[in-house]
């Protein structure tokens, strides 16, 4: 018999010969939603409540949000908590047995089939998921999304035009601009800059251009301080990208070899807490200190 995930519904069983009155005496078809049954043996995992959502919300219904982005595998782990759907039309959203029905007046023509599964476009599912996430995570979702290429800036920025004003509007327009643009990177690292600074730490001014033995300048530190040969770096979210994690991790081995200590912190970091973050940096810097002169 045809089903999806382990999910069947009446019509697709009376279709084998199965009717709602045979199946009172076959309880290994357990009814799940109205007109929905699960098969025997089905496992009640992600794909499964999935698959129930799609079916129960409608066949204009499509996954969205982080749903959306696991089934294209943007999202390595499950999502945790109600299935996303969206369906045409309308505002708000409202809540079903297991998912959440969102109605909206821009969704793309066009669904997306993954794993047997109706999505949006990726570049939707990123903008509906700043509805439900912090910036850190909007911003890796998005990243994971161009380096699978299945997102572009362009593309992700268009749709948010295209909607206008929506949950999350705000979020998505924000971590757009961080990916777009170098002078809110700057903007974190005069800040941090700032309360280093107030903590009475020797930094670089600007960018501190690191040499070899040679005297060739092997790599430029964001914030330095180099009588303990600590580079600080800030991080914009391009660094979440795969291809440039593989890049870091090259830099900071071949800083390592030359007795440079490297630590990295994400922008939202600075944004979330920047005198914690100093304090960490003060810390390690006095600990190194002692080291030298021990």
């Amino acid at each position: 018999m045809q089903h999806l995930h382990g999910v069947i519904t009446l019509a697709q069983l009376e279709s084998a010969g199965i009717s709602e009155r045979r199946l009172e005496r076959m309880p290994e078809y357990q009814r799940v939603a109205r007109g929905h049954y699960a098969m025997p043996g089905a496992r009640r995992d992600f794909w499964f409540h999935a698959a129930l959502a799609l079916s129960v919300a409608g066949e204009d219904a499509r996954l969205t949000g982080a749903s959306a982005l696991y089934v294209a595998q943007v999202l390595k782990t499950v999502p945790t908590g109600r299935i996303q759907v969206v369906v045409p039309e309308g505002k708000g959203s409202r809540k079903r047995a297991g998912f959440n029905v969102r109605r909206s007046s821009h969704l793309p023509e066009s669904a997306v089939y993954r794993f047997g599964m109706r999505t949006v476009p990726v570049p939707y599912a990123v903008t509906d998921h700043a509805r439900d996430e912090v910036d850190a995570g909007v911003a890796y979702a998005l990243s994971q999304a161009m380096s699978l290429r299945h997102a572009t800036l362009e593309e992700v920025r268009a749709v948010v035009d295209e909607r206008g004003q929506f949950p999350g509007s705000a979020r998505i327009r924000r971590v757009l601009d961080d990916f777009e643009g170098v002078e809110s990177h700057s903007k974190r690292e005069r800040r941090l800059r700032r309360a280093l600074t107030r903590l009475g730490l020797p930094i670089s001014d600007g960018v501190y251009k690191i040499r070899d033995d040679r005297r060739r300048i092997v790599a430029q530190a964001d914030i330095a301080l180099a009588t303990v040969l600590l580079d600080v770096e800030v991080d914009g979210p391009h660094h979440l990208d795969p291809q440039q994690q593989a890049k870091d991790r090259i830099r900071d081995r071949g800083l390592a070899a030359l007795d440079w200590f490297v630590v990295r912190y994400m922008y939202w970091e600075i944004d979330e807490d920047v005198d914690r973050v100093a304090h960490e940096i003060a810390d390690l810097y006095h600990r190194r200190l002692a080291q030298a002169a021990a």
